[in-house]
């Protein structure tokens, strides 16, 4: 159905893990609640977070799992898993007596495995599957443009005050020395010298930044959602809510091949830091718990990071990433339950 279902009240848990926010409840009325998470996850008009959780019973079909959900990202689409809701929600879900200490739910994506501990809460999300090398940025999308759509962005959002307050024909300039095609051409004056070492230095950032990018290996797999992943340089790790315009190759990979993307730097053995652009959110969140088990799986592989590792979010709140014999992804860390609220007519309608 295309309406919220009716309610007069609703009583919505915050959770947070390692930096994602959830709302979560539970019915048993399985209904269309994805403009109802639209409104609700809005972080200015509603109470705001990642997503929308909601908390169903059992069908036939799931005999051996204590419930099962519907999860939401906060544009109201559905997604099939999401690693850190698993955690928040196998917390709500023990906490209000829906399940026991270890149980399991039924997610798009499968069967999930909790185990609660405190505020310590281990969600195994089953085996990772369709693990691809895809090669290099280069053999994978059109570079050029890649490079011209990020170098209009970035320009357009340079602190220069003289390329803001210019004519188009500045602009334009700025915009050659970026792509390195500026052609010899002079500007006199002490604006001109500002204005050219500026853009010579926007074009050199830009420029390595796609050679590293155009050289990288990129791989692909399912840790519950599609994800392409990226070791690279920990200076080029994306930050925090950087969105399309902050950061458009991520958006066109995303768009290209319909998956969060993840950016990794391997620190040591034990420690990955990482970021995920995430769909749905179309943005960089402060954690992704599918992209933990990315990073961790592609980590493990192809860049000696041990098969156990400390996954390190933009929140700064580390969780502990861990794949077993069979090819199964374990994460491990602390939730907190934020706040009880109850939502009146006005966000329900």
């Amino acid at each position: 159905m295309s309406k919220t279902p009716q309610m007069q009240t609703i009583t919505l848990h915050k959770y947070c893990a390692n930096g994602n926010d959830f709302l979560i409840f539970h019915t048993i009325v399985e209904e269309d609640f994805s403009s109802l998470a639209v409104r609700l996850c809005d972080r200015f008009r509603g109470i705001g977070a990642d997503g929308l959780v909601v908390v169903l019973p059992n069908d036939t079909s799931a005999q051996n799992t204590a419930y099962k959900w519907d999860f939401y990202n906060s544009d109201g689409s559905r997604a099939n898993m999401c690693g850190s809701a698993s955690r928040c929600v196998g917390h709500y879900a023990f906490s209000a007596g829906l399940a026991k200490q270890r149980h399991s739910f039924l997610s798009g994506a499968g069967v999930i495995d909790i185990e609660v501990n405190g505020e310590i809460v281990q969600a195994n999300l089953g085996k990772f599957h369709s693990l691809k090398k895809l090669g290099t940025l280069k053999e994978i999308v059109l570079l050029w443009d890649i490079t011209e759509y990020m170098t209009k962005i970035q320009t357009s959002q340079t602190s220069l005050k003289a390329i803001k307050e210019s004519k188009d024909s500045s602009m334009d300039m700025a915009l050659r020395w970026a792509i390195g095609d500026f052609g010899g051409e002079e500007l006199d004056g002490e604006f001109g010298r500002d204005f050219v070492e500026e853009s010579e230095k926007l074009a050199r950032d830009c420029l390595d930044t796609l050679e590293t990018l155009k050289n990288s290996q990129w791989f692909s797999l399912n840790t519950g959602v599609p994800h392409l992943v990226c070791f690279l340089p920990a200076h080029l790790l994306p930050k925090a809510r950087d969105t399309a315009q902050a950061k458009p190759i991520l958006a066109i990979l995303r768009d290209k091949f319909d998956a969060n993307i993840t950016i990794a730097h391997k620190i040591d053995d034990k420690r990955v830091e990482f970021a995920t652009y995430e769909r749905g959110v179309e943005g960089v969140t402060l954690s992704c718990g599918s992209g933990m088990a990315a990073a961790l799986v592609v980590g493990y592989r192809f860049y000696g990071v041990d098969s156990s590792a400390r996954l390190i979010p933009p929140s700064g709140e580390p969780a502990q990433a861990s794949e077993d014999s069979n090819g199964c992804v374990s994460l491990r860390g602390a939730v907190s339950h934020i706040a009880t609220c109850i939502v009146d007519e006005a966000l329900l309608k």
